[in-house]
């Protein structure tokens, strides 16, 4: 069973992953298309990823 619930974390951690890098190439496209740079946009998400991460 122990097994079991690790592989269901790794997964769960894994799909966290790859939804806040979704999430990053979501915020670079729509900051190319509002014409802000791609290390602003970078920032910006870092500070909001770290902010959420605090809750």
């Amino acid at each position: 069973m122990k097994k079991v619930q690790e592989n269901v974390d790794r997964v769960d951690q894994d799909a966290y992953k790859r939804e806040q890098e979704r999430i990053a190439r979501e915020r670079e496209a729509i900051a190319e298309m509002a014409g802000m740079s791609a290390e602003e946009t970078k920032e910006a998400g870092r500070k909001k990823s770290a902010d959420r991460d605090k809750e």
